[in-house]
């Protein structure tokens, strides 16, 4: 049977666009997300492998992200 209701992001990163994909009683509908995400840079950084990181936050759709 499966997930009835779920969804997918879609980055088109040359645009700089990005779309949900919801999948609905079998039917796929596209979304475009237009909003603004306003990131907070954070002073902790870290190394992951060879790459410098630095730490941020946003909150988008009831929660709060952290990257």
């Amino acid at each position: 049977m499966g997930v009835e209701n779920q969804f997918y992001i879609k980055k088109d990163i040359i645009n700089k666009k990005i779309e949900k994909i919801i999948t609905y009683l079998r039917a796929n509908y596209l979304l475009p997300i237009d909003e603004q995400l306003n990131w907070k840079i954070l002073l902790e950084q870290k190394t992951i492998g060879k790459y410098k990181s630095q730490k941020a936050e946003v909150s988008y759709g009831g929660r709060n992200w952290i990257a």
